[in-house]
């Protein structure tokens, strides 16, 4: 219990209040997110009313934070909303939470699946951060981003029955993060070629030979373990 609280008062305090607290405390992790508001966490609100889904798996499943700064964590019920691009805990008496200290918290694992909160070029000149689910690590780390909209209600037109308030169908896009720079959206063999043009040629054949297209995930993941195979002694980026 005294790990489970201190994972909370990391995420909801930040780590001045762990160095400052020489007390022993007293209140369950539960008391503690509802008596101080959850200061770096939200209620979640309620999308059930909502048709769709807007998550990667709607149940709760056990999974880790990832820190950054290698603390430890125990094992808690989440899961990932990908319409909202946060972490949800859900806490001992049931109440959903999203978690919201990117600042602390580098990623997480469920299973065998590592997601990482990175930085990433939304648009060619626009910088954003979200989660991304880790299909291929090192040098050159391959990444894939889930996407949820919520698309309006619309009104009965002819030979069109109305519809309600929707989550669209979940949409996959492939990036590419080098080293700690912000990951890069990837969808044509040109864009990848950009990027490394010291090994341009050596892509470009292994492009033709292994037929490869980039919005298949299995040639995804074969193209990132390749690249990484060039870069191992190089900086492929300019």
């Amino acid at each position: 219990m005294k790990k489970y609280f201190f994972l909370m008062l990391f995420i909801t305090m930040g780590l001045t209040t762990l160095a400052q607290t020489n007390t022993t405390f007293t209140r369950t992790a539960d008391e503690f997110w509802r008596m101080e508001q959850l200061k770096d966490g939200t209620l979640t609100k309620n999308h059930t009313t909502i048709a769709g889904n807007p998550y990667l798996n709607k149940e709760f499943q056990d999974g880790k934070l990832i820190s950054k700064y290698n603390l430890t964590f125990p094992v808690i019920p989440l899961r990932y909303n990908i319409y909202t691009d946060n972490i949800e805990y859900k806490s001992p008496k049931n109440k959903i939470f999203a978690l919201n200290g990117h600042e602390k918290i580098k990623g997480f694992t469920i299973d065998d699946t590592t997601f990482l909160f990175s930085p990433y070029f939304k648009k060619k000149d626009k910088l954003s951060s979200g989660y991304f689910q880790v299909l291929v690590s090192g040098k050159t780390t391959g990444l894939l981003k889930y996407t949820v909209y919520l698309l309006e209600a619309q009104s009965e037109r002819p030979y069109k029955p109305a519809k309600p308030e929707r989550f669209s169908k979940m949409i996959k896009s492939f990036y590419i993060k080098i080293g700690d720079k912000p990951a890069v959206f990837v969808s044509r063999q040109k864009e990848v070629l950009q990027l490394f043009p010291k090994q341009k040629s050596q892509l470009s054949h292994f492009f033709k030979k292994e037929n490869i297209h980039i919005q298949r995930q299995p040639d995804f993941v074969k193209l990132i373990k390749y690249i990484n195979t060039l870069t191992s002694s190089t900086n492929g980026n300019k």
